[in-house]
């Protein structure tokens, strides 16, 4: 989960050449009116229904060729469990980012609220990424930053 939360935000989001140009574009949006909170429309903020499923979708296909490579048993199982866990993924991301831009609402997107201990831990993390893009590319599942070493902790040593 991890690594398909840093490649959406580092290849989709940040990408100049990104696949999906309308979410960079609100990436960017969002990047550039950065003050700890977001003018009112919210753009850029939460991904909705639709942009879930379709992260979902798409970062299945190298999680069944993984699957099929070690035991094609496992494919029901990964299936369900990848769908479930991007779903709660993105309604994580969700419901924190809404809360760090000090938004209200976020319509049409789901939320999934987490315990304030590990959403501290997030926002300063989110944090980071904002004071330089170039870091944590991670949202949720913040393991792969560190091991593509794109953590701010190893990039400030």
């Amino acid at each position: 989960m991890s690594c398909i939360d840093w490649i959406v935000h580092k290849y989709i989001l940040h990408a100049d050449d990104s696949p999906l140009p309308e979410w960079r574009r609100l990436h960017k949006l969002h990047h550039l009116e950065y003050d700890k909170t977001m003018d009112k429309h919210g753009q850029g903020l939460g991904f909705t229904y639709l942009d879930m499923l379709l992260i979902a979708f798409i970062s299945i296909i190298p999680v069944l060729l993984i699957t099929a490579f070690i035991n094609l048993d496992y494919v029901p199982f990964i299936l369900l469990f990848h769908f479930v866990g991007t779903c709660i993924g993105v309604g994580m991301h969700n419901h924190g980012h809404r809360l760090f831009h000090e938004h209200d609402e976020l319509p049409g997107c789901m939320q999934v609220p987490y315990p304030e201990i590990y959403r501290n831990f997030i926002h300063e993390h989110h944090t980071h990424h904002h004071m330089n893009a170039m870091q944590n590319y991670c949202t949720i599942f913040l393991g792969f930053d560190f091991f593509t070493g794109t953590s701010h902790y190893q990039l400030k040593n």
